[in-house]
């Protein structure tokens, strides 16, 4: 009731700690507690999230990934999970992930208009990358996939959300 139970930070992960569930910061307390807090990853692959947040964890915290549910479980101080969900928020965004979309044909050959979209998209993308090249800034790299597929003439597409729309 009015005790305060101290215990080694190292031990601290391994005992009854609360377990929350969410991914906004918002709804993630800034105090020095040790909690577990489960972040579900919406849009990004919560593997590939981990690697970018690892680096960001304090000395004896730990981290793991679900995929099945596309999460990330991490025991930590809530000040610190509160950092790392606001980070998580911005990287997980709608257009992180590619998608497979397929375009039936009516006029045009499925073979030929694969050919003639794949010039058009790395003309693009070599001058949008010398473009940016003179700013010195980062620039995300997307792989676009067109494949024909000649028994219905349609074109299958594998890119994310933004390059299907310009396709």
């Amino acid at each position: 009731e009015n005790l305060v139970k101290i215990v080694p930070r190292a031990d601290a992960v391994k005992r009854n700690l609360q377990v929350r569930v969410g991914s906004d910061p918002a709804g993630i307390p800034k105090s020095d507690s040790i909690i577990t807090q489960i972040i579900p990853i919406s849009y990004a692959d919560a593997a590939e999230v981990s690697q970018i947040v690892q680096p960001l964890l304090a000395a004896g915290a730990q981290m793991a990934t679900y995929p099945r549910t596309n999460s990330i479980v991490i025991t930590d101080t809530c000040s610190n999970i509160h950092h790392i969900a606001t980070i998580v928020q911005k990287l997980d965004v709608t257009g992180s992930k590619e998608q497979v979309t397929v375009f039936g044909l009516e006029y045009a050959s499925a073979q030929i208009l694969t050919e003639q979209i794949t010039k058009i998209m790395e003309k693009h993308k070599s001058a949008s990358s010398q473009a940016v090249r003179g700013r010195n800034t980062p620039q995300i790299e997307t792989e676009i996939k067109v494949m024909p597929d000649d028994r219905t003439n349609s074109l299958i597409v594998v890119a994310n959300a933004q390059d299907t729309e310009t396709v």
